[in-house]
């Protein structure tokens, strides 16, 4: 059996700088995240473990617009979405087609998006905006993060020459969702785990090839530990 990892995977700089700079801080004095940093419950726990609280009142959060009725393409309920909208009395959340008819009209209309969207989806659903408001100003900035269409592109390569493909990340993360589902339109055997003990020896059965790929908040680690699980679980399925 081959197994593959993705070109790009896993943890992004932004995360790794991000969790650097927490701990840092925290060693030099207590220190208040507000919002989960990560959606990943292991890193959540280590940063715990090292006295760094987590608080999840969201009122401290800001957004500026300059009189664009403001659209974010997002999933409604996540803690981004939520930060970007908590202070704004009028806006509108969209994350389909069905989304995009029930907008009304506006002169501006301002557009950005939670990060971790698929940037296809993204673009596609912008420019159904553009085409139901041709007289409206609307103004479009790209907020999808790079690292987040890197593994987006390298999910579809992977999954296109895999029989099975393993995705690792939390089960509260968006962005490792989104892998989920662009790998799913390439590869008809896609499964989601958490860590090495959510994988199922049935999976590789009769594999030729296995793709691995990870969610920006995933350390390093577990994509290690779950590529050695799939080692193991395939000289399991090979054995006579």
């Amino acid at each position: 059996m081959l197994i593959v990892r993705a070109d790009h995977l896993g943890m992004c700089f932004g995360v790794r700088d991000a969790i650097e700079l927490a701990i840092d801080r925290a060693a030099a004095a207590p220190l208040t995240i507000l919002g989960d940093l990560v959606h990943n419950n292991a890193v959540l726990a280590d940063l715990r473990a090292k006295g760094i609280a987590i608080a999840h009142d969201p009122a401290h959060a800001t957004l500026r617009h300059d009189g664009y009725h403001p659209v974010i393409i997002g999933q409604r309920g996540h803690v981004e979405v939520r930060g970007l909208t908590e202070d704004l009395d009028d806006f509108d959340l969209v994350l389909d087609e069905q989304d995009v008819q029930a907008l009304a009209e506006h002169p501006r209309i301002g557009i950005a998006a939670q990060t971790t969207q698929p940037i296809d989806r993204v673009r596609h659903l912008v420019a159904l905006i553009r085409r139901r408001f041709p007289q409206s100003d609307v103004r479009f900035i790209d907020t999808v993060c790079q690292p987040t269409k890197q593994r987006q592109d390298a999910a579809v390569a992977l999954a296109r020459q895999s029989d099975v493909v393993i995705v690792v990340g939390g089960a509260g993360s968006n962005n490792t969702r989104e892998l989920v589902s662009t790998c799913s339109r390439h590869c008809s055997c896609v499964h989601h785990v958490q860590t090495e003990a959510d994988l199922e020896p049935d999976w590789f059965l009769t594999a030729q090839t296995v793709g691995i790929t990870a969610g920006t908040s995933t350390p390093d680690e577990i994509i290690d530990r779950v590529e050695e699980r799939v080692r193991e679980l395939a000289h399991d399925a090979i054995r006579p």
